[in-house]
């Protein structure tokens, strides 16, 4: 069995609160334990099970992305905590298409086609 690339300090684990301790170390251990690249994304999901606060959450990816510079006592802000705006629209001479099928919706961006007389066209 390999060793897992994630670590963190005893100084850290003591600062964490029990659900975000519990998730980081049952994803230390799956790691180890599982340690093929088929169980990423299981082991990923196993670990968080039991997260419940958004806190947590990107707390726990922080650690996943950066374990050696990790500090739980950070405050993280996601895309959802920034007060800038931004303008989702279109550029000109683009439209949206949806394609809705059940509960899946394809979103095709394509130019706009224009309408043109051939017969003024000389």
């Amino acid at each position: 069995m390999g060793e897992t690339p994630f670590k963190i300090s005893d100084s850290y684990i003591i600062n964490m609160n029990d659900e975000l301790r519990t998730a980081i170390g049952e994803l230390n251990r799956l790691f180890k334990e599982r340690n093929s690249s088929e169980w990423w994304s299981q082991n990923i999901i196993d670990a968080s099970k039991n997260i419940t606060t958004k806190s947590n959450w990107t707390k726990f990816y922080s650690y996943m992305y950066s374990p050696e510079n990790f500090d739980p006592n950070q405050t993280m802000l996601t895309v959802e905590d920034c007060k800038e705006k931004a303008d989702l629209s279109y550029p000109e001479g683009l439209e949206e298409i949806r394609y809705v099928n059940g509960n899946e919706t394809t979103i095709h961006v394509k130019v706009k086609t224009v309408d043109v007389d051939d017969e003024k066209i000389n």
